[in-house]
């Protein structure tokens, strides 16, 4: 009886070699892999002749709860390659782990993740920072290829393996989870071993040392049943190199899968060529300078540290750094992206962003034929092709008129396909949700695999359109969202023509803004208008439980409105949306009259109330600004003297008073130039202190101006102060010196201080 246990690094080629040699030299009678147990009795569909990524999509719907994890194999992943060898050699093959519904994976989107990274989102273990320190390696793929992606003598290679797992197993001991995942994997190995003379398992390395001491036993694993009311499937789902690579988050194995797949179809010397080749081609395409000096730069430079690094063969980080080193001309705003595991910075050197983009690759997966697909993916297929959209990645444009009841109908099942994530169904333009009165939508459709590989996905809400759509819905309805998300589901079910969830978001909405919080009642607020306007769009007068629901949700609106307190309490975004919230009901209609009245009686009192926020006071008067010059005769315009209002707000919240009153009548401050006297006025009073001590919050009101407004505001301002505006109004906006100017001053300004503390004419804090 023999037992090889090979713990391998997913997704490693140097890994994917080993246990492919093993296999072909012991022809075991089984081959054992971490995978889900119950796709077992279907590894014939694996074994098709697909065209690798592709990857196992469990999901499992219990209640309102839906859950999906994956198993995702590249052609060099080493599960990939020891399901294909042992069949190869005739071997039993199985998959051993527990299923991918059962509570152990509960909140695990991948089942191959790396567990060196379970220490801390991103972050290695202290341990394999000491690896890195001891290698003086630049992060731990590094470290692993240093290591292991290497030439190496099998028996060499299995030594590394077994202390290398063993220190990761030390180092972040087993959980509740892993030991029940070892146990179901060690009585699928006892079993094997009582029917086999060898068998081999191949596993994560983490699970290696649990394995290996498994004896044998006539006893089969015991059967793993989920519970009645759960819905559960596994299928086959195309995959892509750019999921899989961890500079796009990606949880597991190695990084750049493109360039691994070229290590591991031409071996590594071949491959650097190869991949040099191909990032010479994509930076000229786009237009960057890659001259046959820098190539060669690039290769001497990559040759160079791979001996210097003890490398028999150039390696990933090498040609990277040889690459950095030889293509990038200027500084750098942050360490090179593969010296860390994270997805790639946005601030990132371009050149470099796309030298990664090379190395990631761009294959696709394709699934066989004779592969078995989820229901809803053939009502997917059916529902495009009735609109001429076949497995074609050609775009199809649908035009539709709302004004039509087929047309409708044609809407609400793209929203629904939109709802679901389904790739390639695009909604170009329609009709907005607040302020748009088109009828009219145009969508861009096309089938890609992407669109396979999603409607897969979808599957695990339902076998067709509808259900899925209605159960999507659900799960967001049930979820603890906050209330404009709970609005939107309301919008969404409208769209996708769902009368069911309709109804029941209603009733979920009417229950839960009876304690609707400051932070979420105005963006609530907003959204059920645009509601309640889009189905008047339709109706005429609306639907009277929406408008009820505005109504009592624009109560609680007022009553946080008079609740807040404290002149001196800083500016929220809350305070706006609340503002924001109250006024857009009023002035579209979306309230009775006597609400309308109450809500411009709580913006008067608000706007002279010495204890409210300055910034919520600073809106509640812009909101009346904004909606007396809607209704020149409303009986509500504030009394008093617009600078003696501005003037009311101390300096230190002058900044946060003119965010408020900026956000809510940014537009009629613009054509009013005696409002924008009142705010010169009162900002030409400020003291030199405080002018300073308020310019930050000053500098973020103004910012509600457009560029173009800004300018208009430049030139009423140049008048007030008896200036003759320049032909080109920008020119207001620039600075009178150059910026080398301004550095030179500033200089000179520091130098004066240096002279005046040394002469004792000023406290040494004052330097600038």
């Amino acid at each position: 009886m023999t037992l090889v246990v090979l713990g391998v690094r997913h997704h490693s080629p140097a890994c994917a070699g080993w246990v492919e040699r093993t296999i072909d030299r012991l022809r075991p009678g089984a081959v054992l892999v971490e995978g889900p147990a119950d796709f077992t009795p279907r590894l014939p569909e694996l074994l098709l002749d697909h065209q690798p990524p592709v990857a196992l999509y469990s999901h499992h719907r219990q209640g309102p709860h839906t859950h999906g994890s994956w198993t995702p194999f590249c052609g060099y992943s080493p599960e990939w390659r020891a399901l294909r060898a042992g069949q190869q050699t005739g071997a039993e093959l199985a998959f051993i782990d527990l299923p991918a519904w059962h509570e152990a994976f509960a909140d695990v989107e991948n089942r191959y993740r790396d567990r060196v990274y379970d220490h801390a989102p991103r972050a290695p273990m202290p341990w394999a920072e000491r690896l890195c320190e001891a290698f003086s390696a630049d992060g731990y793929d590094a470290v692993w290829d240093h290591v292991f992606e290497q030439a190496l003598d099998d028996e060499v290679r299995a030594e590394r393996h077994q202390i290398y797992f063993r220190l990761l197993r030390e180092a972040n001991p087993a959980e509740a989870r892993d030991e029940r995942r070892e146990a179901y994997m060690r009585a699928h190995v006892a079993h094997a071993l009582a029917r086999h003379d060898t068998v081999v398992v191949v596993c994560g390395g983490f699970h290696q040392p649990a394995l290996e001491d498994a004896t044998p036993s006539d006893t089969p694993p015991a059967d793993i049943v989920p519970e009645e009311d759960a819905e559960l499937g596994t299928y086959l789902v195309p995959y892509t190199f750019h999921r899989l690579d961890s500079f796009t988050g990606y949880q597991s194995g190695m990084p750049s899968p493109g360039y691994y797949q070229m290590v591991w179809d031409h071996g590594p010397e071949r491959a650097v060529d190869e991949a040099l080749a191909r990032i010479v081609v994509r930076l000229r395409d786009k237009n960057q300078t890659c001259s046959t000096a820098d190539l060669i730069a690039a290769r001497t430079l990559a040759g160079g540290l791979a001996r210097l690094r003890g490398h028999e063969a150039v390696q990933r980080v090498d040609l990277l750094d040889g690459l950095a080193a030889s293509l990038v001309k200027g500084a750098l705003d942050m360490p090179l992206p593969w010296t860390r595991r994270a997805p790639i910075a946005a601030h990132t050197d371009p050149l470099l962003v796309e030298i990664l983009r090379v190395l990631s690759g761009d294959d696709r997966g394709r699934l066989h034929p004779d592969t078995p697909r989820p229901p809803l993916l053939h009502d997917v297929h059916a529902a495009l092709r009735s609109w001429g959209v076949a497995f074609s990645a050609d775009t199809v444009p649908v035009s539709l008129d709302l004004h039509q009841a087929a047309h409708r109908q044609q809407s609400a099942v793209l929203h629904r396909l939109r709802l679901l994530d389904i790739h390639g169904v695009v909604r170009a333009a329609g009709p907005a949700t607040v302020h748009d009165v088109e009828l009219q939508e145009h969508w861009n459709v096309r089938w890609t695999l992407e669109t396979e590989a999603s409607a897969i996905e979808a599957g695990a809400y339902g076998a067709t359109i509808e259900d899925a759509a209605r159960r999507r819905l659900s799960e967001m309805l049930e979820a603890d969202a906050p209330l404009d998300a709970l609005v939107e589901v309301l919008l969404m079910s409208r769209f996708a023509g769902l009368a069911d969830i309709d109804a029941r978001a209603l009733a979920v909405l009417a229950q839960r803004m009876q304690h609707a919080k400051l932070d979420e009642v105005g963006p609530a607020l907003s959204r059920l208008l645009a509601v309640h306007r889009h189905d008047a769009r339709f109706g005429g007068q609306g639907d009277p439980q929406v408008a009820a629901l505005l109504e009592a949700l624009t109560d609680r609106a007022l009553w946080h409105a008079d609740m807040l307190s404290g002149a001196t309490a800083g500016l929220t975004q809350s305070h706006l949306d609340l503002a924001l919230g109250l006024r857009d009901v009023v002035r579209h209609g979306g309230v009775a009259d006597a609400t309308g009245a109450a809500v411009r009686a709580t913006f008067r009192r608000r706007a002279l109330d010495a204890d409210c926020p300055c910034g919520l006071r600073g809106a509640a008067w812009g909101a009346h600004i904004s909606l007396v010059d809607d209704d020149e005769d409303a009986p509500s315009r504030l009394p008093g003297d617009r600078r003696a209002m501005l003037q009311a707000a101390p300096p230190s919240q002058l900044g946060d008073f003119l965010a408020g009153l900026f956000c809510l009548a940014r537009v009629e401050i613009g054509v009013d130039p005696s409002l924008v006297g009142a705010v010169h006025e009162v900002l030409c009073q400020l003291s030199q202190a405080e002018f300073l001590a308020t310019l930050p919050a000053l500098r973020h009101s103004f910012a509600y101006f457009p560029p173009r407004e800004r300018e208009a505001l430049a030139a009423v301002v140049a008048a007030l102060l008896g200036a003759e505006a320049p032909p080109d109004a920008r020119d207001l906006l620039r600075p009178a010196a150059s910026a080398d100017e301004l550095v030179e001053a500033r200089a000179l300004d520091r130098a004066v201080a240096v002279q005046g503390i040394d002469y004792g004419w000023w406290p040494e804090e004052s330097t600038p």
